[in-house]
């Protein structure tokens, strides 16, 4: 008799906590679900923003390489426009004294005319696209003088995701370098990409023709081409990240 009593009592401890012990693994369940959910979102936008930072500074070390060709001095900024590098060269274009320094940290609307800074300083943090702009200011050197300059601007994003700014300065009317024999051939190979027509290079007899009237318009066309091919390799670099993706 106490055996079958003890059997009725296993028998309605298992009815009773049964219900219990199925609740309780199905919670587990769900959170383990979740976590896994949360995760593997946590892992995706993680993978995405490493891969997008990488596609941003690829695009900004060779955009800085095909500058450095056409351009007299090639700067990179920070968020806040300061130079992260020195810069020799936007120095010796500015009439600056030689240092250790060579610029590093000074910030870019320092060289800026007064009635220009606030333009370019808008025009610089307010442009967010991979397209490369094309600029113009007037820049103050050593001995007051102002130097018109041309600017292209490529915004990139660092390892910190930080907008930082790439920043190509050619004295205005020097852009026509960019007809030199063999430039426009090695930039094409470079890039394995078919050049703008501004850029295809001039019989000398056009060469001989042309005045200096002409020598500046054609600077103007090869700036907007130039503006072109890195916008054209930003775009490319754009695709190739949506596949990866």
């Amino acid at each position: 008799m106490r055996s079958f009593d003890h059997v009725l009592d296993a028998d309605a401890c298992h009815a009773e906590c049964e219900p219990h012990w199925i609740g309780s693994m199905l919670g587990i369940d769900a959170l383990l679900i979740v976590s896994c959910f949360i995760l593997s979102n946590a892992l995706t936008e993680g993978a995405r923003a490493t891969l997008e930072a990488k596609t941003s500074r690829q695009v900004q070390t060779t955009a800085h390489s095909l500058l450095s060709v056409l351009c007299d001095a090639v700067l990179t900024l920070g968020p806040n426009l300061q130079l992260l590098h020195k810069s020799p060269q936007l120095a010796a274009l500015l009439l600056k004294a030689a240092g250790p320094r060579y610029l590093l940290g000074e910030d870019l609307m320092n060289l800026v005319v007064p009635e220009d800074q606030a333009q370019l300083r808008q025009d610089l943090e307010s442009h967010d696209g991979c397209d490369v702009r094309l600029l113009r200011s007037g820049m103050r050197d050593s001995s007051g003088g102002i130097v018109q300059v041309r600017i292209f601007h490529a915004p990139f994003l660092d390892l910190d995701d930080r907008k930082c700014h790439l920043v190509g300065v050619c004295e205005m009317g020097l852009e026509s370098c960019a007809s030199e024999p063999g430039l426009p051939q090695a930039l094409g190979d470079a890039f394995n990409t078919e050049l703008p027509s501004q850029f295809v290079q001039r019989t000398r007899e056009e060469e001989e023709e042309s005045s200096q009237a002409s020598c500046t318009s054609e600077g103007s066309n090869n700036s907007e081409a130039l503006v072109d091919i890195i916008s054209e390799l930003s775009l490319t670099l754009d695709i190739r990240t949506f596949f990866i993706e």
